[in-house]
């Protein structure tokens, strides 16, 4: 088995510190090779072995700082970067507008270590005067919801990878 980080399954580690306030629990055996400091007291018996990451799962993308990327076109088609940034605006300025989604493939491309059940979310706002639809792009991407998003309104939009390069994208509309 190869080596696994800790701070690539627990964010807090790689991107703030490891909180030491904080108890750190595994749902399975904790094994750990070479020396091992401790303090505070440890409970159970210590064995030289290696650490198994079948319980632990990857956190892809996570957000330390957000980017807002303004489409001020009637017609937009997002991009992987700005919906990874994780807030989209749209100028619906002259009449109904869409909002077309990546492909799947384009998306898979732009997410970091994607496997089936990966997922990530961003905000849409419609700061226009016009109704704008989330539409799928060309292939690999299924909407579901209330992909009409009125004058003025928010959405989330939660992308989850279900299969290789192929995505469902459920918007859940705000007020």
């Amino acid at each position: 088995m190869s080596s696994v980080n800790i701070e690539d399954y627990i964010p807090v580690v790689k991107w703030e510190g490891l909180n030491t306030a904080k108890a750190v629990v595994f749902g399975s055996t904790l094994a750990v090779t070479g020396a091992l400091t401790a303090s505070g007291g440890v409970a159970g018996a210590v064995a030289a072995t290696t650490l198994s990451a079948s319980d632990l799962v990857t956190i892809p993308n996570p957000r330390v700082k957000v980017t807002v990327t303004d489409y001020d076109a009637q017609a937009a088609t997002l991009t992987i970067a700005g919906l990874l940034g994780g807030v989209i605006t749209q100028n619906s300025k002259t009449g109904a507008s869409t909002a077309v989604t990546p492909t799947g493939a384009q998306i898979s491309a732009g997410v970091s270590g994607v496997a089936v059940g990966f997922s990530f979310d961003c905000l849409y706002y419609n700061r226009g005067n016009q109704t704008s639809t989330i539409t799928a792009g060309a292939s690999g991407v299924t909407v579901y919801g209330t992909a009409a998003i009125t004058t003025l309104k928010t959405a989330i939009l939660k992308f989850v990878c279900t299969a290789a390069n192929t995505w469902s994208c459920y918007v859940v509309a705000g007020a």
